[in-house]
């Protein structure tokens, strides 16, 4: 007996996935402020994610580099 595996619903075309959470005022500004920093080093940007448990926004930018900005906007490197 194999259990039925639940298919996801699929988007149509101009449809996107409704996030819970959202980015602060002071996150949007950090966020813009960095990814413009961070292309004028010609590093590309790979991931710019917010997690929906703690509303933090991480950016994965060139081989290695991890970035990190809280709910307040404040930033770090994440290793």
């Amino acid at each position: 007996m194999s259990a039925k595996r639940q298919e996801s619903p699929r988007l149509q075309a101009g449809e996107y996935v409704k996030s819970r959470v959202y980015p602060t005022p002071e996150q949007t500004i950090t966020c813009f402020i960095l990814c413009q920093s961070v292309t004028s080093l010609f590093l590309p940007i790979f991931i710019v994610r917010i997690d929906e448990r703690s509303g933090n926004i991480y950016i994965l930018a060139g081989e290695e580099t991890g970035i990190l900005i809280t709910r307040d906007g404040k930033w770090r490197y994440e290793e």
